[in-house]
């Protein structure tokens, strides 16, 4: 964590400026900048009084930390002389295999896995490792729709950090942020954007000032946070200028493309689990129930109406389903769709069309909303 970050963070619970001590010090940010880091310290709230620990280099900003995060700051308690060393860095020719490794030992399958399950997987493995960083959709249709200079960006709820290297080798933003829970995802991104920060904390409380990041982007995460409508107002109120949040699967859509692969997202939540159980029986494709049900219990179903009216609050709402769908079939990568994609751009008047008619229909299988903050909301 560079000094830097520090005027862009405030305390998750109470918003007050954040005091950081220091325990031990980096020198070379690890980019070649020349840069030091802190690589373990104390976040102390100027407020309440909370305090969040630094460790590894990554800010810990959970209201409710982790066993771990608790025990450092009893450490962290008094600091006295800060220790100077050193930072630790990875060979750039190994940091592939390094994100693979890490990636494959999160996504572990199980001995008697179906053949499904294995094309699944490693369909996965390859997207996060590599195909994570072909975005250039996303920077394309924000290009179209935001013509403001970008130079702070956060990425919330970033994963693997591919969207964050693809944005930050198009836009150069002065400043990057990636924001997720996963502390092994934190540790790929870090790999993949080593001059990037990368912070711990909740969407739902995002330990940032208001109005402080110029681009706030989020790609695949409203679904997997329970209370949504509260991380969704919080990316608004973080933007400075524009918001680009992306979501899926939309509820009245039907069909859930990507996470459970079955015609789930319009029953109720008690009925899901067992239309996702028969589905894949009926196709045989080897998902068991505890992965079906643990899939049900991290995502939430959201329609693209109800995300609409929370974004309206603060400025000028953009539906660019259509013009992402255009720039997706056009990089030819498309995660989980090639083969449509790449028959639609083939045929572009009946590509714009089925967009049309899914976006005035709301039934879009997934959403993208471009936010233009308008002063004073």
């Amino acid at each position: 964590m560079k000094d830097e970050l520090l005027g862009f963070l405030c305390c998750p619970a109470c918003r007050a400026d954040l005091e950081l001590r220091k325990a031990r010090v980096w020198t070379g940010s690890g980019n070649g900048d020349g840069q030091e880091e802190v690589a373990e310290g104390v976040l102390g709230c100027t407020g309440c009084g909370r305090a969040y620990p630094v460790l590894d280099g990554i800010p810990r900003l959970c209201e409710h930390l982790w066993e771990e995060e608790v025990r450092a700051l009893g450490r962290f308690r008094r600091v006295g002389r800060v220790a100077t060393e050193p930072r630790p860095e990875t060979p750039r020719a190994d940091v592939y295999v390094r994100i693979e490794e890490l990636v494959r030992r999160k996504l572990q399958l199980p001995d008697n896995a179906s053949r499904y399950l294995e094309e699944r997987v490693e369909n996965d493995v390859y997207f996060r490792v590599r195909g994570c960083e072909r975005q250039e959709k996303y920077v394309n249709t924000l290009r179209l729709h935001c013509d403001a200079q970008i130079r702070s960006v956060l990425d919330v709820g970033g994963g693997q950090g591919g969207l964050m290297k693809c944005l930050g080798e198009h836009l150069r933003p002065s400043v990057s942020v990636l924001l997720d829970r996963d502390l092994s995802w934190l540790d790929v991104a870090r790999l993949r954007n080593p001059g990037a920060e990368v912070v711990r904390a909740d969407a739902a409380a995002l330990p940032f000032k208001r109005s402080s990041m110029d681009l706030v982007i989020s790609q695949s995460l409203l679904e997997h946070v329970e209370d949504h409508d509260k991380a969704l107002a919080e990316m608004c109120e973080v933007a400075r200028e524009t918001l680009f949040v992306c979501f899926g699967p939309n509820k009245p859509s039907v069909y859930d493309f990507g996470h459970l692969d079955a015609p789930v997202t319009v029953f109720p939540k008690s009925v899901r689990k067992y239309v996702a159980i028969l589905w894949h029986r009926v196709r045989r494709t080897g998902r068991s129930t505890d992965s079906i049900v643990s899939e049900l219990d991290r995502t939430w179903y959201i329609s693209t109406s109800h995300v609409r009216k929370i974004l309206e609050r603060y400025g000028e709402v953009r539906n660019v389903f259509r013009d992402f769908v255009l720039f997706s079939a056009q990089s030819d990568y498309a995660y989980g769709m090639g083969k449509f994609t790449r028959y639609l751009r083939n045929h572009p008047s009946l590509m714009k069309s089925l967009c049309d008619l899914l976006v005035w229909l709301r039934v879009e299988p997934q959403s993208y909303y471009i936010l233009r903050k308008v002063q004073g909301r």
